[in-house]
């Protein structure tokens, strides 16, 4: 079983779960070795030489004594030596850490110089490129379900490079560099697209690259946006989630896309667990289905400048929260996979909930602002494209754990990407549960300290739907 990795944080630590437990083992051997040179030391005290001698004890006694005293600067030494040894593990996590700072703004700035350098070619590849393009998503949107589902076969028994973690790391570089990209294509100098960027003044983005895909594709009539509804499910009493790993099971998977859980709090206003499940319908055609195509490039559009509106999913998650009583005084914790991630973590930059929390499993959300006050937790398998769409985690007090899905074993999940399926997920939340990464304690505490004890919370599934204008 291959390591976890964890960064962020707010600390420039990066540290494998190996080296966290080796660390957290160091300072328990110090900590049982101080007590026990405490307790021989106060017992060496109360049984001197001189009583010894007054109670005329053998002279095995005696020499006991001598070693006791022996003993307690070895003992000394031992605990002094284990904090050492542990310190500079922290400190090889810290060296670590910086080493992949580097070397990520390197890569980024490479890729962004790069993704610039083909934009200005990019219109002569557009002319060879385009046709074949349009043939091809043409192709597509008249393919019947069984010629939709040979092609999706096909992708199936050919997915190990979608899987392959270096291509994964290729797509996320990718990713956020797409605006130098829109910039090189329309010409704009270098100097002044890195002006314009995310690293300077902001105006050009990843967000502003997917709200400017998504308004062309919207006039071509694909990726609208509709009207949505949301339906209850009976409330039924459940056991309270009590790890990271029963947290994960609870999201959804069916029909309903939402569930929401209430927990009871007797001197304080109710808290709520609020689970989003991911993309339920991939065509570019709005259909009834509000977890969508459409509401994926919402949600991830939704951090730029340009007014797009609010993405279907995230309109039908307001309507349920609302429905189940949820007020801005309601401490909220997301737990969101997928789609289901960045509509929450979307959601929690609304400020219209008071979102304590967030927990993503496979979301693509590295290039979403965290709000301020929001403990924001990233689950990702370094074989999974998903995450890598959403680019690179800006956020530095965002805590990121990157786990292997298979460690080099044959993919247990269907598919063409199985390292997203949400029960990989669930797995490596198994994991995270046991994980001596102090971040990830804390961030589990958090959780557990909004269920302030309770035994059982009130859960209650929410179906959304799309409906005509």
């Amino acid at each position: 079983m291959s390591d976890l990795t964890v960064s962020g944080g707010g600390t420039t630590r990066v540290a494998t779960e190996e080296l966290s437990a080796h660390a957290a083992q160091l300072r328990d051997f110090a900590r049982a070795t101080q007590g026990v040179r405490m307790r021989l030391a106060m017992l060496d005290g109360a049984i001197n030489p001189g009583l010894l001698a007054m109670i005329d004890a053998p002279r095995s006694a005696g020499r006991a004594n001598e070693i006791v005293d022996d003993c307690l600067p070895s003992l000394w030494f031992s605990a002094l030596g284990a904090e050492a040894l542990a310190t500079a593990l922290d400190a090889a996590a810290e060296a670590y850490g910086m080493a992949d700072a580097a070397s990520e703004i390197l890569l980024r700035s490479m890729a962004a110089k790069l993704a610039h350098t083909v934009g200005l070619l990019w219109p002569f590849v557009l002319a060879a490129s385009t046709p074949l393009a349009i043939f091809a998503a043409g192709a597509w949107q008249r393919a019947s379900e069984e010629q939709r589902h040979d092609a999706l076969a096909w992708v199936t028994s050919h997915r190990g490079p979608l899987s392959d973690p270096r291509f994964v790391e290729f797509v996320r570089l990718a990713v956020s560099s797409a605006d130098e990209f829109g910039a090189g294509a329309a010409g704009i100098p270098w100097e002044v697209t890195a002006l314009l960027g995310d690293e300077a003044l902001g105006i050009l983005g990843f967000s502003t690259t997917v709200a400017t895909v998504t308004g062309i594709a919207r006039m071509t009539g694909n990726l609208t946006e509709t009207p949505v509804k949301v339906e209850a499910r009976p409330e039924q009493t459940v056991d309270a989630a009590g790890s990271l790993a029963a947290i994960a099971e609870r999201v959804p998977e069916g029909e309903e896309q939402i569930r929401i859980e209430r927990v009871a709090v007797p001197d304080g206003p109710d808290a709520y667990f609020v689970y989003l499940g991911g993309t339920r319908d991939g065509s570019l055609l709005t259909g009834g289905e509000p977890f969508d195509m459409a509401s994926n490039l919402g949600a991830l559009a939704d951090d730029s400048r340009l007014e797009m509106g609010d993405a279907g999913s995230k309109r039908a998650l307001h309507a349920a929260m609302l429905a189940a009583g949820i007020g801005p005084e309601n401490p909220v914790a997301f737990i969101g996979y997928s789609q289901g991630a960045a509509v929450a973590l979307d959601s929690a930059n609304d400020e219209i909930f008071n979102v304590k929390a967030v927990y993503s499993l496979g979301g693509p959300t590295g290039e979403i602002t965290v709000p301020d006050g929001v403990t924001y937790l990233a689950l990702e398998h370094e074989e999974d494209i998903v995450p890598a769409a959403g680019g690179v985690h800006r956020d530095r007090d965002t805590i990121v754990v990157r786990a292997s899905a298979f460690d080099g074993e044959e993919p247990r999940s269907a598919g063409p990407l199985p390292a997203h399926a949400l029960a990989e997920y669930r797995e490596t939340s198994v994991r995270l549960d046991s994980s001596h990464d102090q971040r990830v304690r804390d961030f589990a505490a958090d959780l557990q300290g909004m269920l302030g004890g309770a035994m059982a919370v009130e859960s209650q599934l929410w179906h959304a739907r799309r409906v005509a204008p």
